[in-house]
């Protein structure tokens, strides 16, 4: 039986944010509530950026971006990257966390194939229930994680081909969820 706000073993979180106070808070409460294997902070500074979009390429299972980025040379948009990890095939949960929740922007974050939203102003407990939730309910199969090697090579999936959906523990595509109601 599945225990919400829990994930299989497993499972890598990969968070991107700008404010460090804010890569910390999500990197507690995460690692705390829900029990991942791994929970990997990024946004430092802008290179960053395409280190977060490499690490969960690699072996991410879950991506919480935050929405605008902003850095003192450059803002990079959460949403260009959702659509980044969607075109080089990327089969996990995608969530953008904003302080910008309108349905406007909402509707941004799904047309760039988020699959949920997290309100910046949610709670700590609330928000990883918010993650459990979304990844439970758009879970293909019911299996727990394996490791990154396994996924790699799991049903057919051979070394140098892409993973998708047919090959990990993937997710139903554009089926989104928000925090807001």
């Amino acid at each position: 039986e599945r225990l919400v706000g829990h994930f299989p073993r497993g499972l890598n979180i990969y968070y991107i944010d700008d404010s460090a106070v804010a890569r910390q808070l999500v990197e507690r409460n995460l690692s705390t509530r829900a029990h991942p294997q791994t929970v990997r902070t990024f946004g430092e500074v802008p290179a960053e950026a395409e280190a977060f979009v490499a690490a969960v390429l690699a072996d991410g299972h879950i991506a919480i971006l935050d929405q605008n980025l902003e850095f003192e040379s450059q803002t990079v948009l959460g949403s260009d990257l959702v659509r980044e990890l969607i075109a080089n095939r990327y089969p996990g949960l995608l969530c953008i966390r904003s302080a910008n929740g309108s349905e406007s922007d909402q509707a941004l974050y799904r047309a760039s194939g988020a699959h949920c939203f997290l309100d910046k102003g949610l709670a700590p407990a609330e928000m990883v229930q918010r993650v459990t939730s979304a990844y439970w309910s758009n879970e293909v199969r019911t299996s727990e994680a394996r490791s990154s090697s396994e996924l790699l090579h799991a049903e057919g999936a051979g070394a140098g081909q892409p993973r998708t959906p047919d090959t990990l523990p993937g997710l139903v595509p554009h089926r989104f969820s928000s925090s807001s109601t």
